[in-house]
């Protein structure tokens, strides 16, 4: 995606690449918030939306400085 310089086809690419997450993460919240017992139910979801809600910036960092020290050549 970092190597087009034509913001559609830029945006086709990251649509394609979200999709699939956005999925995972809602089958994993749906099967976490139906196999727990239903006492347990807020707990499990109150830690799953900490870590998620932590672990996207936590995340983004990484990527970040990972993406900074590679360099790579446009044509």
């Amino acid at each position: 995606m970092a190597l087009t310089r034509n913001l559609y086809i830029a945006m086709m690419f990251l649509f394609a690449a979200e999709v699939p997450v956005a999925i995972v993460l809602f089958n994993f919240k749906h099967s976490a918030a139906n196999d727990v017992p239903d006492e347990m139910r807020g707990r499990v979801m109150g830690v799953l939306s900490v870590v998620f809600g932590a672990m996207i910036p936590l995340g983004s960092l990484e990527a970040g400085a990972a993406a900074h020290s590679v360099k790579i050549k446009t044509i």
